[in-house]
């Protein structure tokens, strides 16, 4: 027998979500849509979510397209960070930092509208040792010229 959680309790789920989902944007803004807009929109969301959490371990199997180099690349090799949902290859990011580092610019996302910094610690596991230490040596070389 299949249990439905209370409308109450779905409403208050979909609103920590959403509040989760904000918090990982860099701009939102509320805007009032009419009804069926909205059912919609949930059911989308609600497709989005059931493909996503079935599709975990096919995609890891299967792997991901880097939309720079497409390459098709194993899930677990695709850099992503918590902050943004922009997924890229090792590989065509531990080139991007390398050639922002030699350009003295800190590294932000490789898409082209976001502009959330990355960071050492976000990027330590694509890169080198001795890109890492250029990284450390931009960072000392910064907090000198403040």
């Amino acid at each position: 027998m299949v249990r439905r959680e209370k409308p109450k309790k779905k409403i208050a789920y979909l609103v920590e979500e959403v509040k989760r989902l904000r918090e990982q944007m860099t701009f939102s803004e509320a805007v009032l849509v009419a009804r069926n807009d909205v059912k919609f929109a949930y059911r989308l969301a609600r497709e989005e979510i059931v493909s996503k959490s079935s599709s975990v371990n096919v995609k890891e199997a299967q792997g991901e397209t880097c939309v720079i180099c497409l390459e098709e690349t194993v899930a677990d090799r695709m850099f992503f960070t918590d902050k943004c949902l922009h997924r890229y290859c090792f590989s065509c990011v531990k080139q991007y930092v390398e050639v922002k580092l030699l350009s003295g610019i800190v590294p932000t996302c490789l898409d082209y509208e976001c502009k959330l910094e990355l960071t050492l610690e976000s990027c330590s596991k694509v890169l080198t040792p001795n890109l890492i230490e250029m990284w450390e040596q931009k960072m000392k070389e910064d907090s000198n010229s403040r």
